[in-house]
């Protein structure tokens, strides 16, 4: 028995080696090679492999082997583009196509996400998996690092593309989506490109630069090589195929899709999940990176179909006065642009509205006249937002307008946004597109009356329009109402049809309690994924609580209840008070506190990652999610959202009290399974 385990452990090493051996030998395939050290880069995350990704391969492997020099790819997000080009496709030439000499600049229009790829690509390089294969020594940091054979990788923003020399320039989206309709911006990229990376290669004949870039605009990057015929061999991939524009390049790659809309990968994307980019992103935005055929800005941003036009809007609605102010001069003068004034409104389902246009030209004392004749027709329960001009005029002007509007909501601001993390002026293109999605996708109402046929032809022809006055105080409006978007994640990426409830998730419910009302939000969780599911809502008067536990044993009298004593500035008195009167109902009453700002990371986070879905039917819920804004000093809006505070303390302390029906019927909780199963039948869950 000893010989045969010692034979067994004498062959191990060979039967290793063997294997390491056989596996270099696959990863001579750049295909091959990603596929077998992605699990270094990506250990929880299985592989999907896609003709893509192969196309892509097989365009970098023929740089490799010299058949082609320079190389474009335009590619949707998501298609693995920065892991293949500036991270695997380096490291195989220095492994398996044995050139462990070449050097590399990697670039981005962010440093960070150089220096990202920079330390993806060491970490795969120095990992046990690839030195066991392709052993050398590596030394270095985020910037730069080296090997111990002559190569070594570099990583800077694009737009410091200055000073060194490599093998290969890898050119990783040097264009931002925030900044590529910014025509400064823009040209100082093109500039970067057109002036210094031809000067970044250490020989010009042999040596390579590799583009990979979604497309953002028509005069991007990828724009300038089409338009000056650069000698690129370019690769074209839409997220949809589009039969008249089959890419087929010299290397003899063609895209082997047959039908038009045939999708790119439908393993990672379905055509629901496409049907929801395009939601949420536009036509425009989505023609551009996901197509990769940007369109000019020549009006059809907005469609007159896509408005619905109404009689008038519901009881309910909050209501904003946005102001586009004529330039100074013009006001001197009484000329040119127009002073506009948009009431525009967010309604209780959360849709929004035009309601009225006041559009004229004035002068400076008319501007003062008009604006607050204005507020004086809307009311005072309509805020007022004001624009600021940058500079000590512009605030002296909104101060001033300010004083007049005293006993109204007035805000003042400047049409600024965060950019790169640079708080940076923006134009009237970028300040529309967010309402412009919404225009889009059928969320936007317009009262019918006379203005109608000015502000459409306005918003018919935007941008190209000879006025944007009315287009720019709409998108004022919209952002007020959006309140500085407490939410970031659309609907359509967290709404479900739920549908039946498996025994096997678990359940519980979370009360939320303010001075008038006790508002109560259902999950069931599917434990295997860790998703919570928002199934049912409901909102009880807070003394009525005889009504609020009728309301919850009817759904489910077995399920516990979570609820924070202290919310909303309570007393601990006051909410234990509450808590042992919901006790006496039978009801299984828990206790839990959360700060809501880190309720709301939570939430947020849960969002983002899919971990939380709601009922598409839970409207009420989707209305609030909609509405809850921030305050005037940016901060979230706690108070009157109740739905979202039950939420977000659900999410904190839910899973530790949850319980499956499964398990409830098995214990001594009480449930009775018939009681339960005529309820369901009966239509009292809610869902």
């Amino acid at each position: 028995m000893r010989a045969d385990l010692s034979l067994l452990r004498a062959n191990i090493p060979s039967e290793v080696d063997q294997s390491i051996e056989a596996s270099k030998q696959r990863c001579k395939s750049f295909a091959q090679f990603v596929r077998e050290a992605w699990h270094v880069l990506e250990p929880e995350t299985p592989y999907v492999h896609g003709w893509h990704i192969e196309a892509i391969c097989r365009h970098l492997e023929a740089i490799t082997h010299g058949q082609i020099q320079h190389f474009l790819a335009n590619v949707p997000p998501g298609s693995m583009k920065s892991l293949l080009v500036s991270v695997m496709w380096p490291a195989w030439e220095w492994g398996p196509a044995e050139r462990p000499h070449l050097s590399y600049i990697g670039t981005a229009y962010r440093i960070d996400l150089a220096e990202r790829d920079n330390r993806r690509m060491r970490r795969l390089v120095m990992s046990i998996w690839y030195q066991a294969r392709w052993p050398m020594k590596i030394t270095g940091g985020d910037s730069r690092f080296e090997n111990d054979r002559g190569g070594w990788r570099e990583g800077i923003a694009f737009t410091s593309l200055t000073g060194g020399r490599a093998n290969r320039l890898l050119i990783d989206d040097p264009h931002s989506v925030d900044t590529a309709e910014s025509d400064q911006e823009r040209a100082n990229t093109i500039r970067t490109f057109r002036e210094s990376a031809p000067d970044r290669l250490n020989n010009q004949k042999t040596d390579s630069i590799v583009i990979i870039m979604q497309r953002l605009h028509q005069g991007d990057v990828s724009g300038v090589v089409e338009e000056l015929q650069l000698d690129y061999t370019r690769l074209v991939i839409p997220m949809e195929f589009e039969s008249d524009s089959r890419c087929e390049t010299k290397i003899g790659w063609r895209d082997p899709r047959t039908y038009d809309g045939e999708l790119m990968c439908p393993e990672r994307w379905d055509k629901k999940e496409i049907a929801d980019l395009k939601k949420v992103k536009g036509s425009y935005a989505y023609n551009g990176q996901y197509q990769q055929r940007p369109a000019a800005r020549q009006g059809g941003i907005f469609q007159r179909k896509w408005w619905k036009i109404i009689k008038s809007p519901p009881l309910g609605t909050r209501w904003v006065r946005a102001w586009d102010i004529a330039a100074t001069e013009e006001l001197v003068s009484g000329a040119g642009a127009y002073t506009v004034g948009v009431l525009m409104g967010r309604q209780p389902d959360g849709r929004f509205v035009i309601g009225d246009v006041v559009r004229k030209r004035v002068d400076g004392f008319g501007l003062r006249k008009l604006i607050k004749d204005t507020a004086k027709s809307d009311g005072k329960l309509v805020e007022i937002d004001l624009p600021q001009d940058p500079g000590a005029t512009g605030k002296i002007v909104a101060k001033d307008l300010v004083l007049m509007l005293a006993g109204y909501v007035v805000h003042a601001t400047t049409e600024s946004r965060f950019t790169d993390g640079k708080l940076q002026r923006a134009n009237k293109l970028q300040r529309a597109e967010p309402v412009a999605v919404q225009v889009e996708a059928g969320n936007v109402d317009v009262v019918e009356g006379p203005w109608n046929e000015t502000f459409f032809a306005e918003t018919d022809v935007f941008p190209s329009s000879k006025y944007k006055d009315q287009v720019d105080a709409m998108s004022r409006g919209f952002s007020k109402l959006i309140g500085g978007a407490v939410f970031a994640t659309p609907e359509i990426l967290f709404t479900e049809d739920l549908g039946h409830i498996p025994e096997t998730f678990n359940r519980f419910a979370a009360l939320a309690i303010d001075k008038a009302y006790v508002t109560g939000v259902w999950f069931a969780i599917d434990r295997a994924n860790e998703v919570f599911h928002v199934y049912d809502t409901h909102v009880a008067l807070r003394s009525s609580l005889a009504m609020l536990a009728d309301a919850i044993w009817r759904r489910g009298k077995w399920i516990p209840i979570l609820i924070d004593p202290t919310d909303e500035g309570r007393s601990e008195e006051d909410g234990l008070e509450i808590a042992e009167r919901l006790a006496s109902f039978q009801l299984q009453i828990n206790q839990g506190s959360i700060d809501y700002d880190a309720g709301l990371e939570v939430m947020s986070q849960k969002l983002e990652t899919g971990r939380l879905k709601v009922n598409a039917y839970q409207q009420h819920w989707l209305g609030e999610y909609r509405r809850m804004g921030r305050d005037d000093k940016g901060d979230p809006q706690f108070t009157g959202n109740n739905l979202m505070r039950a939420t977000m303390l659900g999410l904190v302390h839910g899973a530790e009290i949850s319980i499956s029906e499964a398990r409830a019927n098995s214990d001594d909780r009480g449930y009775d399974r018939d009681e339960a199963r005529a309820m369901y039948d009966g239509g009292s869950t809610g869902y």
